[in-house]
């Protein structure tokens, strides 16, 4: 269950990538990426896949984070990292980015939403 698509976010990419940048950050093995593509087509919906096997840092050392920002071309502070793990959201705090702990799918999806808004907001002032 945790790696299957939760579908309000999954059905909110597609609209979200026509106006941000979207990545991934995996701790996965080499192989995470390949699979993940061919059962979920992330290329479609993702402008960024980071993996911690290629990198040679995995979450929450903070210079995976800032990799990632790097690779979508954005500061730290105008990312939005979402994770399951407290330990990753440290992580990512402390390079600049902002954050949503998923601790449930509910709740993550509403704080995301809630965050999404926010840079919207930004991004129009």
């Amino acid at each position: 269950e945790k790696y299957e698509p939760y579908p309000p976010l999954w059905d909110y990419l597609p609209k979200l990538r026509n106006q941000f940048r979207l990545g991934i950050v995996n701790n996965g093995t080499y192989l995470t990426y390949p699979l993940f593509e061919e059962k979920y087509h992330l290329n479609q919906l993702f402008d960024v896949f980071i993996s911690s096997a290629v990198e040679g840092v995995r979450k929450p050392n903070p210079s995976i984070y800032v990799r990632a920002s790097q690779k979508l071309g954005v500061s730290p502070e105008r990312c939005l990292f979402m994770d399951d793990s407290v330990e990753n959201i440290e992580g990512a705090r402390r390079v600049g980015m902002q954050t949503v702990h998923w601790k449930s799918k509910e709740i993550g999806f509403q704080q995301f939403t809630k965050a999404i808004n926010s840079f919207q907001t930004s991004k129009a002032a």
